[in-house]
């Protein structure tokens, strides 16, 4: 089972630290509630296809 990892951060200059790894970075100043719910239920939908 694939699975994709959020890791928030609070410096977008961080995400190059992560590029390797299955990791999506989340920046709380930028991300609302909403769009992190939109978000995961794409990655569900991609999870349910595979």
């Amino acid at each position: 089972m694939y699975r994709k990892y959020f890791l928030r951060l609070n410096d977008k200059s961080k995400e190059k630290l992560i590029q390797e790894y299955n990791m999506k970075p989340i920046y709380p100043f930028a991300l609302s509630a909403d769009e992190f719910d939109r978000l995961t239920e794409k990655l569900y939908e991609e999870v349910s296809a595979s």
